[in-house]
């Protein structure tokens, strides 16, 4: 077989798995079946005190501990939201660093790290031109949340 032949061959099998891959892309592959992990999410991490500093315009930020019953019975729903929603999404680990407190109204319009906490695992915040515009906490808030957005799952 000659070099143009064979070129020939290849060039409708490359187009069929871009094609392949297109879909993929769009039904982004959701998995609600519990087999989802944090591990899923690595590359999405960023430390509690990073959250303002991502540079990007608008962003989600899902705060969980992995040992929290409430945060792993969601995290299919919120790791699908991450790889398929329409706001990216970054997560935040428990640690020392993370602060809890009560009045999470009262963190709205933070600007800096000092003046943001939450009431507990799991939460969502979302921020905005570095400026936090969105603090709820709880799975079932957040779950209502993801799934009420446009592009949410």
């Amino acid at each position: 077989m000659g070099k143009f032949t064979r070129f020939i061959v290849l060039v409708p099998v490359l187009f069929a798995v871009t094609l392949d891959a297109s879909v993929e892309a769009k039904t982004c592959n959701l998995k609600i079946d519990g087999t989802r992990d944090y591990r899923d999410v690595d590359d999405k991490r960023i430390s509690w005190n990073a959250i303002l500093e991502v540079g990007i315009s608008e962003y989600l930020v899902f705060v969980y501990s992995p040992y929290c019953g409430h945060c792993l019975e969601i995290k299919d729903v919120v790791i699908n939201y991450a790889f398929c929603g329409e706001n990216e999404m970054r997560f935040v680990a428990a640690n020392q660093d993370v602060k809890l407190g009560n009045d999470i109204e009262a963190t709205l319009g933070a600007t800096t790290i000092e003046q943001v906490w939450i009431i507990g695992y799991p939460s969502l915040l979302n921020i905005k031109d570095e400026v936090l515009v969105m603090n709820i906490g709880g799975s079932t808030a957040i779950v209502d949340y993801l799934m009420d957005v446009p592009n949410g799952i």
